[in-house]
């Protein structure tokens, strides 16, 4: 019986202990150092929920009661800014008490790399500041972006530590633990602590003869493979000019980098692709010729599911140009020409773009010998065609479409076998391009496709300036100039490095050109100048103006001179001249003097009033010679008088100075004419006018005045007015 009571005891107090809870508790420490008052927690849920119960250390001891069945964590602060900010230990209450021993840990100072810091090293040494406490040191080294763990490494002794994996270019996150001789976690690194480790450049110069090489600016490579067999993915392949003979076959991740298309060539020696691409990679500033002569030879092959920047290349004397399948690469500045095989059966492409949705932007492709552009499937539907100029290609045509509808915005195509066609349900979405003169149809749909003209596109000569010698910049007057549409796809330079986009007909709006080109206005000099005797509207000097612009100039005669025409890049008498500067140019106003009247003919003049009044020294004389420098001579229809008057006055001058009669008769008509030139001299033009109108108006007011009393003297009386007559 006695047992039975000790057993249903126990079970009851089995049964009623969860009602009162457990008790958590334990002791706080820095290594084996007690820490009192400090904040102690203990949470459910996550770590940033509400505590459901907080304390504070009594030497070092914490406690919580009253804790249910759960999970929890406790909690524990640092004291000052010498620890951690806080630690938290998981702990699990079932059905007895719990002891949970928290070793709060020192901060911990890391050194090298600094926080945030860019290095090149693909073996970094980390170095940290000694913890006092610490036996031994934890490194432990994750990719930042996904925390995946690199490297982790324990039992370090010393305060520094060189990385025994190699280190690709990415950002790395670091962290340091310090442990006492019992193995507590005494130190502790901020978590964010991280670096960045740059691409390096690989340096190949086929000029190097050193003997040396180790892909060092001084000690470069001599091969382009060389150079790429030691990259990694982030670095870049520094080429110097050169002719480099070899097939190139690109890593993931890795730039190659010429010295610029006409200094660095390579040439594959009529074998295979001359590049091979790959993921990520950049290709720019070569010649890539002389591929193998097969159909699946190519410049650059960029492979299934490349993403890849190919830029800034000339790529000529190919069986293709470029070639990219179910690819989403960005094909620009490139100048692409005179590639295709004439022996092959099949056709051959500058750029095939087969089911990729590629960016082919800002290309010259000409003198090709197929086709210029190739889209196909569908894939191809997102591929944008923007800004090429594409002209010559002399066997097929300029864009063709096969079950693919591209956007093709803002290019010249031009001179081609074709223009562009759609076949095959292709809907080729186009718009403001020059489709102008190509062999065939500008615009072919076939067998269920839809191909024309959209908004904004022209069928004009775009205007090249020398396109039969490979000039295909656009002169000042192409319709092209601000014709296509600004997007924000294109890049912001043409295929030769201008900036784009330029106000290029100086109306105030700045539009994209059409093509590869963006025109920058040219500015050319007129230079003006004079002989003695004159000047010119606009007045002597060095003028600027956008090329093509009709400048206006006039020619005005100095007094006593006469205009007699132009010389330099001007010619004739037309006055004033137009001149369209197409170029520098230079012109010249010519004077003369205009023979002064006593000097004449007979009798010291061939003037009529010189004739009339005697003397060229008379003052009416000297009255009409002042009229005629200051208000004839100055305007072109004056100077016309002038001339007439002295090609043929001076026969009538003869004839009256042999007449006295009328000479006196002359003189009496030349009154008003002396007056006149009097009033403007020395009153001006308006007062002058003045006084006309009245001499004119006097005598219709007496008319009107004399008319206005006989009305009324024969209302008055009849009679008298008869009696007038």
């Amino acid at each position: 019986m006695k047992k039975i009571i000790i057993l249903v005891c126990f079970f009851c107090f089995i049964s009623f202990t969860p009602l009162f809870g457990y008790v958590v508790s334990g002791t706080v420490y820095y290594s084996t150092t007690l820490l009192d008052s400090v904040s102690v927690e203990l949470v459910q849920g996550t770590l940033t929920s509400p505590p459901l119960q907080s304390t504070t250390t009594s030497s070092g001891f914490y406690s919580f009661s009253s804790v249910d069945p759960g999970s929890y964590w406790v909690k524990v602060y640092g004291p000052t800014d010498e620890y951690i900010a806080w630690i938290a230990h998981p702990i699990e209450v079932v059905s007895s008490d719990i002891t949970e021993d928290m070793y709060l840990p020192k901060k911990m100072t890391l050194l090298s790399p600094e926080n945030d810091a860019f290095i090149t090293s693909r073996f970094p040494t980390l170095s940290w500041e000694a913890n006092s406490e610490a036996a031994k040191y934890t490194v432990q080294i994750n990719v930042t972006e996904d925390w995946q763990l690199v490297e982790f490494v324990e039992n370090i002794t010393s305060t520094s530590y060189t990385v025994q994996t190699e280190l690709t270019p990415d950002n790395y996150t670091w962290q340091v633990g310090a442990y006492d001789a019992f193995n507590q976690n005494v130190g502790m690194a901020e978590p964010t602590f991280r670096f960045t480790v740059l691409g390096v450049t690989i340096y190949v110069d086929a000029s190097n003869t050193s003997g040396i090489e180790d892909g060092s600016q001084e000690y470069p490579f001599i091969t382009i493979m060389e150079g790429i067999n030691a990259a990694y993915d982030g670095d870049t392949v520094l080429v110097a000019a050169g002719t480099y003979y070899e097939n190139v076959v690109m890593k993931a991740g890795v730039d190659l980098i010429g010295a610029g298309a006409s200094l660095v060539y390579i040439d594959a020696g009529g074998s295979g692709n001359v590049i091979e691409g790959a993921d990520r990679c950049t290709i720019e500033g070569f010649t890539i010729t002389n591929s193998g002569p097969d159909p699946s030879d190519s410049g650059i092959d960029c492979p299934n599911f490349c993403t890849m920047l190919i830029t800034n290349n000339i790529v000529t004397g190919c069986t293709n140009g470029i070639y990219c399948a179910q690819s989403s690469s960005i094909i620009s500045n490139n100048v692409i020409s005179n590639n295709g095989n004439p022996n092959n059966d099949t056709v051959d492409f500058a750029i095939c773009c087969n089911d990729s949705s590629l960016t082919i932007s800002n290309n010259l492709i000409i003198d090709n010998l197929e086709v210029a552009i190739y889209t196909c499937w569908s894939l191809s539907d997102s591929a944008l065609i923007l800004n090429n100029t594409i002209a010559n290609n002399v066997d097929d045509h300029g864009v063709w479409c096969n079950e693919s509808s591209p956007e093709i915005k803002n290019n010249i195509i031009v001179g081609n076998s074709g223009g562009i066609v759609a076949i095959y349900s292709s809907f080729p979405k186009i718009s403001y391009n020059d489709v102008w003169n190509n062999m065939g149809a500008d615009y072919d749909a076939q067998t269920g496709s839809i191909c024309e003209p959209g908004i904004g596109d022209i069928s004009a000569d775009p205007m090249f300036v020398d396109a039969a010698n490979g000039d295909y910049h656009l002169q000042y007057n192409s319709p092209c100039i601000d014709a296509g549409t600004n997007v924000p796809e294109f890049p912001d330079y043409d295929f030769e490095g201008d900036l784009r986009i330029l106000d290029g007909d100086n109306d105030g709006t700045a539009l994209v050109d059409m093509g590869a080109d963006e025109y920058v206005i040219i500015y050319c000099r007129l230079t003006i100048e004079t002989s003695t005797g004159g000047s010119t509207a606009p007045l002597p000097g060095v003028y600027s103006h956008p090329e093509g612009t009709d400048v206006t100039v006039d020619a005005i005669p100095s007094s006593g001179y006469r205009f007699t025409g132009w010389t330099g890049d001007a010619s004739g008498t037309d006055d004033p001249i137009t001149i369209t500067l197409d170029s520098d140019k230079s012109i010249t106003a010519n004077f003369s003097a205009i023979p002064p009247p006593e000097k004449a003919g007979k009798k010291g003049g061939c003037f009529i009033a010189t004739a009339a009044y005697g003397s060229p020294l008379h003052s009416c004389v000297k009255i009409l010679r002042d009229f005629r420098d200051t208000y004839l001579v100055p305007s072109k229809l004056g100077r016309k008088f002038v001339e007439l008057y002295y090609k043929y006055s001076s026969y009538l001058a003869n004839f009256i100075a042999k007449h006295k009669i009328l000479k006196v008769t002359i003189r009496i008509n030349l009154l008003p004419l002396v007056v006149f030139s009097y009033s403007m001299l020395h009153f001006g033009p308006t007062i002058t006018a003045f006084m006309l109108a009245f001499v004119f108006a006097l005598p219709i007011f007496f008319i009107w005045f004399y008319r206005r009393k006989l009305r009324r003297v024969e209302a008055k009386d009849p009679k008298a007015l008869a009696s007038l007559d």
